[in-house]
């Protein structure tokens, strides 16, 4: 299970609406302040909000109170392969074939290629799309309420 900490901002009947603070790899980093990649990631922080989540209250948390929230290792895998995979290999997969109808329409095989590549990919990312709306209303893609972050807890 991946475990983050979240609070908990209000209590509605079953629920909690619990927001956990958005985190750049660059705050674990000791040349943080040296490096570019943090001005950029700093810059992006400022301007987005920290995600909020509505989940059933099994813990009896209250308003205020530090909560671990997490979701299984296997549904971040699975996620992850479908992002970054799924639209590479659909690129791959109709750059290929623009490689292969390139002589029946009369354009170099690096055109077609090129050409069909990019549909591939943003057929990807259209596919992808529509598939992510789907898992984001299956149980198991969402985050659980585990238990109620005790002080001595990191």
């Amino acid at each position: 299970m991946i475990e983050d900490i979240a609070t908990v901002i209000e209590v509605n009947g079953e629920n909690v609406v619990v927001e956990s603070v958005r985190k750049s790899a660059c705050s674990g980093c000791g040349a943080k302040d040296g490096c570019g990649t943090n001005v950029l990631a700093t810059l992006f922080d400022k301007t987005s909000e920290n995600p909020r989540l509505t989940l059933k209250n099994t813990v009896g948390a209250k308003e205020g109170e530090k909560v671990v929230i997490g979701v299984n290792e296997r549904v971040v895998i699975k996620s992850s392969f479908f992002v970054y995979i799924v639209p590479v290999l659909s690129m791959i997969f109709f750059a290929s074939i623009g490689v292969i109808i390139a002589k029946h329409i009369g354009l170099t095989s690096d055109n077609s290629s090129m050409i069909l590549g990019i549909f591939g990919l943003l057929l990807g990312f259209g596919w992808l799309f529509l598939y992510s709306k789907r898992l984001a209303t299956e149980k198991q893609y969402q985050p659980i309420l585990l238990r109620i972050k005790q002080d001595c807890e990191k």
